[in-house]
C-alpha cells in the first residue's frame, strides 16, 4: 500500500513539473476511436494537483502511521562513529582522562557556546561505583561540523529510509514551490 502511494506521488510530481514547464495542452482524448474535446485544457491540469494533493496526503498519513522509520538511531550511530575521535582528543586537550566508552547525549537545546554535552566515567574510587561517578563535559558546536556533515552524507547514501520517505517529500516539497511560482508570476 505505501510503495503504491509513493509510486503516485512521485509519478504526480513529476508530471506536474513536466506539464508546467513543457506547457502541455491536451484539447482531445482519443480512447478506443471515442473522441473527447476539452474545450479549456486548464483543467485537466488542475485535477492533476488535486490528485497530487490527495496522494501527498495519503503517503504522509502511510508514513506517519509507522512507529519508527529507523533514522534516528541509524544517525546516531554514525554521528557516534564520526564524532568519538574528535571528542576524545578535546577531552584529553582540557585534562581528562577519558575511556572508550563514551555515551552520545545530544542536548537540543540551543545555549551560548556549548551545544553538546558527553557523559564518560570517572576513574572508580573506593567510596562510589563506577556508574556512580559520572562528570558531563560541556563540548563546543565546532568540534561536531565535520563529523556532522560526515555523517549527513553517509546517512543519505546508506539509509534506505531517505530514498523511501524523504525523496518523495522533498520532490513533493519542489512541486509545490514550483506551482506557487507558476501560479503567482
Amino acid at each position: 500500500m505505501e510503495n503504491k502511494s509513493r509510486r503516485n506521488l512521485l509519478t504526480l510530481s513529476l508530471l506536474i513539473i513536466v506539464n508546467y514547464y513543457i506547457g502541455i495542452s491536451i484539447d482531445e482524448i482519443n480512447i478506443l476511436g471515442n473522441s473527447l474535446t476539452i474545450e479549456e485544457p486548464e483543467i485537466i491540469g488542475y485535477l492533476v494537483i488535486v490528485a497530487w494533493v490527495y496522494f501527498l496526503f495519503w503517503f504522509y498519513q502511510t508514513t506517519m502511521s509507522k512507529k519508527d522509520l529507523g533514522i534516528r538511531g541509524d544517525f546516531e550511530k554514525r554521528m557516534i562513529k564520526y564524532t568519538k575521535p574528535n571528542i576524545i582528543k578535546e577531552m584529553n586537550r582540557l585534562g581528562y582522562d577519558v575511556y572508550s566508552n563514551i555515551e552520545f547525549q545530544p542536548f537540543n537545546k540551543f545555549k551560548k557556546s556549548s551545544f553538546f554535552k558527553y557523559r564518560y566515567p570517572l576513574q572508580e574510587t573506593n567510596l562510589y561505583n563506577e556508574s556512580e561517578t559520572v562528570d558531563e563535559i560541556p563540548l563546543n558546536f565546532r568540534i561536531f561540523i565535520i563529523p556532522f556533515l560526515k555523517s549527513s552524507v553517509s546517512f543519505v547514501f546508506n539509509n534506505k529510509a531517505f530514498s523511501e520517505y524523504f525523496i518523495p517529500f522533498i520532490l513533493a516539497f519542489g512541486t509545490l514551490i514550483y506551482i506557487c511560482l507558476e501560479i503567482f508570476t
